[in-house]
């Protein structure tokens, strides 16, 4: 558990190759807690914006599994007529992942959690607030198999999100049937959205 921590971070250090950079990482069944912290990201001076395509920064990523589970699972183009006994497998050993975080603020040019396919995690998130550049949350699916629906549940109480590119995007892909699943309690919270943005926004394959 982190108590009481204030984090400073630039954009020097992101990896470009992935697209993006976190400050935490958890893999299938992983747990984070934070109490009274405060994350700030600190863009260069003589850097743009960073694009939607491009280079972010992220404050926590949800991935499937770790190196050596993700290794095993790795699909082979060989053994399609077996994808739906392999989808069992991997939704078999996956584990939900836990996020609680509690009078802690975010602030600065981010998006502060993104989640991948085959990944089901809750987050409890009381008091503060985040005031960011981007995104509170990008759930992505990946074009390949085999693979879960990412499964997200928000709790959100006595806290103010400000998002200048919306709250929440959902992303799906092809041979994707499922859009990412989020579910989300709230109260007592504040949602700050330019006119230009949305709230929730679903892109992809089965765009409506």
């Amino acid at each position: 558990m982190l108590n009481g921590v204030d984090v400073r971070v630039d954009h020097d250090n992101i990896d470009n190759s992935t697209g993006y950079s976190s400050i935490f990482e958890l893999a299938n069944g992983g747990q984070l807690t934070c109490k009274n912290i405060q994350v700030t990201s600190i863009p260069i001076a003589t850097q743009e914006k960073l694009s939607e395509e491009g280079s972010a920064f992220v404050l926590a990523r949800i991935r499937a599994f770790d190196q050596s589970q993700q290794k095993d699972s790795e699909y082979n183009g060989k053994t399609v007529e077996r994808y739906s006994d392999v989808s069992k497998q991997v939704s078999a050993v996956i584990k939900e992942s836990t996020i609680k975080i509690e009078n802690s603020t975010v602030n600065g040019d981010l998006t502060c959690f993104v989640c991948e396919s085959s990944t089901a995690w809750s987050l409890s998130w009381i008091g503060g607030g985040v005031t960011v550049e981007q995104r509170f949350l990008t759930a992505r699916t990946k074009s390949m198999f085999p693979f879960e629906s990412a499964k997200v549940q928000l709790r959100l109480r006595d806290a103010t999100f400000v998002c200048q590119d919306g709250f929440a995007r959902l992303e799906d892909a092809p041979g994707q049937d499922d859009v990412p699943q989020l579910r989300v309690v709230v109260e007592h919270c504040r949602f700050i959205i330019p006119e230009s943005a949305v709230l929730l926004e679903q892109v992809g394959v089965a765009e409506p």
